[in-house]
Protein backbone atom coordinates (compact mmCIF):
# COMPACT_ATOMS: atom_id res chain seq x y z
CA UNK A 1 0.00 0.00 0.00
CA UNK A 2 1.51 3.48 -1.03
CA UNK A 3 0.76 6.10 1.77
CA UNK A 4 -0.43 9.27 0.35
CA UNK A 5 0.00 12.84 2.08
CA UNK A 6 -2.62 14.18 3.98
CA UNK A 7 -5.56 16.08 1.66
CA UNK A 8 -3.30 14.70 -1.75
CA UNK A 9 -6.77 13.33 -2.54
CA UNK A 10 -8.97 16.24 -1.28
CA UNK A 11 -10.00 17.03 -4.97
CA UNK A 12 -11.70 13.51 -5.38
CA UNK A 13 -13.66 13.53 -1.46
CA UNK A 14 -14.92 17.12 -2.57
CA UNK A 15 -15.82 16.22 -5.81
CA UNK A 16 -17.75 12.23 -4.36
CA UNK A 17 -19.33 14.65 -1.88
CA UNK A 18 -21.04 17.35 -3.86
CA UNK A 19 -21.91 14.36 -6.10
CA UNK A 20 -23.82 13.38 -3.40
CA UNK A 21 -25.10 16.54 -2.27
CA UNK A 22 -26.02 17.09 -6.04
CA UNK A 23 -27.94 14.06 -6.75
CA UNK A 24 -29.83 13.02 -3.04
CA UNK A 25 -29.63 15.85 0.27
CA UNK A 26 -27.47 17.54 2.78
CA UNK A 27 -29.30 14.86 5.12
CA UNK A 28 -27.90 11.63 2.99
CA UNK A 29 -24.53 13.52 2.51
CA UNK A 30 -24.13 13.96 6.51
CA UNK A 31 -25.44 10.27 6.83
CA UNK A 32 -22.70 8.97 4.44
CA UNK A 33 -20.05 11.13 6.52
CA UNK A 34 -21.03 9.43 9.76
CA UNK A 35 -20.93 6.25 7.98
CA UNK A 36 -17.46 6.86 6.80
CA UNK A 37 -16.26 8.01 10.16
CA UNK A 38 -17.82 5.33 12.32
CA UNK A 39 -16.15 2.22 9.66
CA UNK A 40 -12.75 4.68 10.34
CA UNK A 41 -12.94 4.78 14.25
CA UNK A 42 -14.21 1.03 14.25
CA UNK A 43 -11.08 -0.15 12.02
CA UNK A 44 -8.95 2.11 14.63
CA UNK A 45 -9.80 0.02 17.42
CA UNK A 46 -9.69 -3.51 15.47
CA UNK A 47 -6.44 -2.29 14.57
CA UNK A 48 -5.23 -1.39 18.19
CA UNK A 49 -6.91 -5.04 19.41
CA UNK A 50 -5.20 -6.80 16.50
CA UNK A 51 -1.59 -5.28 17.69
CA UNK A 52 -2.36 -5.63 21.58
CA UNK A 53 -2.42 -2.15 22.64
CA UNK A 54 -6.00 -2.56 24.28
CA UNK A 55 -5.97 -4.66 27.98
CA UNK A 56 -8.55 -7.20 28.41
CA UNK A 57 -10.80 -4.73 30.95
CA UNK A 58 -10.36 -2.30 29.05
CA UNK A 59 -13.58 0.16 27.87
CA UNK A 60 -13.65 2.51 24.83
CA UNK A 61 -16.42 5.33 24.33
CA UNK A 62 -17.26 7.12 21.29
CA UNK A 63 -18.40 11.39 21.77
CA UNK A 64 -19.10 13.41 19.10
CA UNK A 65 -22.12 14.43 17.05
CA UNK A 66 -22.55 11.23 14.86
CA UNK A 67 -21.79 8.65 18.27
CA UNK A 68 -24.30 10.61 20.60
CA UNK A 69 -26.99 11.96 19.24
CA UNK A 70 -30.14 10.35 17.59
CA UNK A 71 -30.52 7.59 15.09
CA UNK A 72 -26.84 7.99 14.55
CA UNK A 73 -25.60 5.75 17.63
CA UNK A 74 -26.92 2.29 15.55
CA UNK A 75 -24.37 3.18 13.24
CA UNK A 76 -21.92 1.82 16.14
CA UNK A 77 -23.93 -0.91 17.50
CA UNK A 78 -24.55 -2.40 13.70
CA UNK A 79 -20.99 -2.29 13.27
CA UNK A 80 -18.75 -5.01 15.37
CA UNK A 81 -15.67 -5.00 17.21
CA UNK A 82 -13.49 -7.67 17.08
CA UNK A 83 -13.24 -9.76 20.68
CA UNK A 84 -10.86 -8.92 23.29
CA UNK A 85 -9.23 -12.14 24.41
Amino acid sequence: MRLRENSSELDKLLEIGAEIHRNYNLATLNEVVDQVCAKMALRLVDVAVEQGLVLKNSSIGFTGRAAISGENRSIFSRASLNEIS
